[in-house]
């Protein structure tokens, strides 16, 4: 039996053909590797999430490293200026030579027991000095100069607290300061207390 397609028959058999075609190839070929591409850029976005999340995870590093640098830098300079021991008599040496130099005159030194802060130690101190308020070192002495020099003290200190009183007409000042000053450890409370230095005239 012979089947002879006419010339319509043919040309919609060939355009079903097609159709037919087409749609496997949707089907079997370009609908998967679109899903492939889909899945490839999902990728793709989330390695640029953890790439820009790594990144500021190394920036916050960075920054964390540098301040640690600097703390440590602070915490380095601290402990050069706190010594092993309380060290009374250097502590005096040392505040006479910035009352010197500011043209200022100690006339009382008293430090207190040491009290114990951890790894530290405090050692309260009371000093009174005699000087005027802003005048010229050489001739009577600044106050002004007195505490600018104390706030770049070699050694670890801090003033509580500062009274200052004037006789009369008299330009000089008398002024009693409260200090702290600060040692890592060693020498017992008891002896560090009972040294009160008097200081040189």
């Amino acid at each position: 039996m012979n089947l002879t397609l006419g010339k319509t028959e043919t040309i919609a058999a060939s355009v079903l053909l097609v159709v037919i075609l087409f749609g496997a190839f949707l089907f079997f070929a370009y609908r998967p590797a679109m899903q492939t591409i889909a899945s490839y850029r999902a990728q793709e976005e989330e390695v640029k999430r953890t790439i820009e999340s790594n990144r500021l995870t190394l920036g916050r590093l960075q920054e964390a490293r540098k301040e640690a640098s600097e703390v440590e830098m602070k915490i380095v300079n601290l402990m050069s200026k706190m010594p092993d021991r309380p060290e009374i008599p250097s502590l005096l040496v040392q505040l006479e030579d910035v009352a010197e130099k500011s043209g200022a005159r100690i006339q009382t030194f008293k430090p207190s027991t040491p009290n114990a802060a951890g790894a530290y130690q405090v050692v309260p101190v009371d000093v009174s000095l005699k000087s005027e308020f802003n005048g010229v070192p050489t001739l009577g002495g600044s106050l002004v100069e007195f505490l600018y020099r104390l706030d770049n003290f070699p050694r670890l200190i801090t003033v509580n607290s500062i009274q200052i009183a004037r006789s009369g007409m008299e330009r000089t000042l008398t002024v009693t300061l409260k200090l702290n000053a600060f040692c890592l450890s060693g020498q017992s409370a008891s002896q560090a207390g009972t040294q009160t230095a008097a200081p040189s005239q």
